[in-house]
């Protein structure tokens, strides 16, 4: 993470339980609480904060500089890794 992205820019995190063929938006919930979420975000560094133990997540963050022009007006808090990287026109 750098200055710029923590001062203008956006961070999606996606996590996935090994074996699963898909990747779930942060922050995790079931059973309407939340399990897993981002707790804090500086340069360099990005915290995760949970409410139980599994050592075979795998996590995928999407770092995006500043606010892309003309990508405001979705809402893409809820978007999927797919959709995410698609829609701001990343590699993946």
């Amino acid at each position: 993470m750098t200055q710029d992205i923590y001062d203008n820019g956006i961070v999606y995190a996606y996590v996935t339980v090994t074996g699963n063929d898909y990747w779930e938006v942060l922050p995790l919930s079931t059973g309407g609480s939340i399990i897993l979420e981002i707790d804090r975000i500086e340069v360099g560094q990005v915290t995760l904060k949970a409410n139980f133990t599994q050592g075979s997540l795998k996590l995928r963050f999407v770092l995006v500089a500043g606010t892309p022009a003309g990508k405001t007006s979705k809402n893409i808090s809820s978007m999927s890794y797919a959709e995410a990287m698609d829609y701001f026109g990343l590699e993946y």
